[in-house]
C-alpha cells in the first residue's frame, strides 16, 4: 500500500512540475522588433513581438501600450512581415503585418482609428534613395 502511495505522489509531482516548467515556458518574453521616430516631433514608436503558444504584437507610444494584437498561430515556414509606419502626413501610425494594415493610431487625438478611417488613409510608397543604402540595387529596383 505504501509503495503505491509513494508512485501515486511522486507522479502527481511530476505532473505538477512538468505543467509548471509548460507554464513558465509559455509565459515568453517579449522583445523588440522596430523602433520608429517620428519625423518631425518627438514622439517614438515602439512594435513588441512575444512567441507563446500563439504570437503577440504590443504597439507603444512614448512608453504607454496603445494596442496589443489578438493571437496569430505561431509561424515558422513564413514571415509575418511585422512592421510600424508613418502616413505622408506623419499624422497617423500604422501597425501592419504582411503588407495589411492592422491598426492605426492618430497622434493628434491621441486615438485608435476606426476600419473606415484606418484604409481611407494613404501612403506613398517610399523611394529607395531615402533607404540610404550604399551597396548596389538590382537594375528592376533602381529604375523605379
Amino acid at each position: 500500500m505504501a509503495r503505491k502511495r509513494f508512485w501515486l505522489v511522486t507522479f502527481v509531482f511530476g505532473m505538477a512540475v512538468l505543467w509548471g516548467l509548460l507554464l513558465l515556458r509559455s509565459v515568453g518574453t517579449w522583445r523588440t522588433v522596430q523602433v520608429l521616430e517620428h519625423p518631425s516631433t518627438h514622439n517614438v514608436a515602439m512594435l513588441e513581438r512575444v512567441d507563446n503558444i500563439d504570437t503577440n504584437f504590443r504597439v507603444s507610444m512614448n512608453d504607454t501600450i496603445i494596442y496589443r494584437s489578438p493571437d496569430f498561430s505561431p509561424q515558422k515556414s513564413f514571415p509575418l512581415r511585422e512592421t510600424l509606419l508613418w502616413d505622408d502626413t506623419a499624422h497617423f501610425l500604422f501597425f501592419e503585418i504582411a503588407g495589411r494594415r492592422l491598426f492605426g493610431y492618430d497622434i493628434t487625438r491621441n486615438q485608435p482609428l476606426t476600419d473606415a478611417q484606418l484604409l481611407r488613409v494613404k501612403m506613398s510608397p517610399t523611394s529607395i534613395q531615402e533607404y540610404g543604402f550604399e551597396g548596389r540595387w538590382p537594375q528592376d529596383v533602381a529604375g523605379q
